[in-house]
């Protein structure tokens, strides 16, 4: 059964020759590849300028994505689409895709809803957006934001991702807010932070993750990091920050708002690495951090100091001997 056998009279009118060489494509279970020969041609973020040959109405992958006939007619690899203009908001709000959908290098300007859909995998390496809501969002596979460019805010609230979370070179902007919003999402493989721009803050309140995997360059500013409730398994990575000076510095970024909750976190997990003086060393500059930004009296922060000279807050006993 052909796809544009089955295409809706309503998407039928006005097809465009992209449209018509993607129903082709998906079809034969072939890339629908529409980047130009001259690479300067092909920034996501200049797609307004790109003519018919190289736009997908939204209306009509929308149809392509969840339509049971035409989900009948698309082979396994899934939907793969690279270098495409999408026109109109990409709106997938509660539908189910049951194949992967591959959006590599598209513009898609007008956004991108995912809010309570469920899906395999997406892939959205390379590509630009104006904002993607995914809240309680269900991936039975990985979701790929490598290279990512969105210049409004990227909502994983709720979602529940069974494969890996990669934002590896993403450049996510949205100075008024959160750039990346995932709290209580759930990753059950490694997370890939490295090489990710933000501008705006980090929000992983009471998410749990796997393993993390970032740099130092991927951290946002001081006082744009929300990580209060976080759980994750470790560390991974060749540029991975390991050691306890490092990962301090990116905690303290949620200062100077003080949560104790990701020191504690910080610790279990030094120790679970074997690291048993990282540990004490995140412990102990949790009271010091306590005593600065906490809300304690001037007794109780008196009272921790000394504690903190003498004893080392309870985890350098030995110094009592002196």
């Amino acid at each position: 059964m052909r796809l544009d056998g089955i295409l809706p009279d309503r998407l039928r009118e006005g097809l465009t020759p992209a449209e018509r060489q993607l129903l082709e494509r998906v079809a034969g279970g072939e890339e629908a590849d529409f980047s130009s020969p001259d690479e300067s041609q092909n920034d996501p973020a200049q797609g307004a300028a790109w003519g018919p040959e190289r736009t997908i109405r939204a209306a009509l992958l929308h149809w392509l994505c969840t339509d049971p006939q035409a989900a009948a007619c698309v082979p396994p690899k899934g939907i793969r689409i690279r270098g495409a203009r999408i026109q109109g908001p990409l709106d997938f709000e509660g539908a189910t895709l049951p194949h992967r959908l591959f959006l590599i290098r598209c513009a898609i300007p007008e956004g991108i809803l995912l809010t309570d859909a469920r899906t395999r995998r997406i892939d959205l390496s390379g590509s630009y957006t104006q904002g993607l809501h995914a809240d309680g969002l269900i991936v039975d596979g990985a979701l790929i934001l490598s290279g990512l460019i969105c210049t409004g805010e990227v909502r994983l609230e709720g979602a529940h991702i069974q494969g890996q979370l990669s934002c590896r070179g993403a450049r996510l902007e949205n100075p008024n807010g959160d750039a990346l919003r995932a709290e209580r999402s759930t990753v059950e493989e490694s997370v890939f932070l490295d090489g990710l721009e933000l501008n705006g803050g980090l929000n992983f309140q009471y998410a749990r993750l796997g393993v993390i995997v970032d740099d130092e360059g991927s951290w946002p500013q001081r006082g744009r990091l929300r990580i209060d409730g976080l759980e994750y398994e470790g560390f991974a990575g060749d540029r991975t920050p390991m050691d306890a000076r490092r990962r301090l510095e990116w905690l303290r970024r949620q200062l100077p708002d003080f949560r104790p909750q990701p020191y504690d976190q910080l610790a279990q997990v030094f120790r679970r690495m074997g690291l048993e003086a990282e540990a004490v060393e995140v412990m102990i500059a949790k009271q010091e951090d306590l005593i600065r930004y906490g809300k304690l009296s001037r007794w109780s922060k008196l009272t921790r100091r000394v504690l903190g000279i003498t004893i080392g807050h309870g985890y350098r006993s030995g110094r009592a001997l002196l």
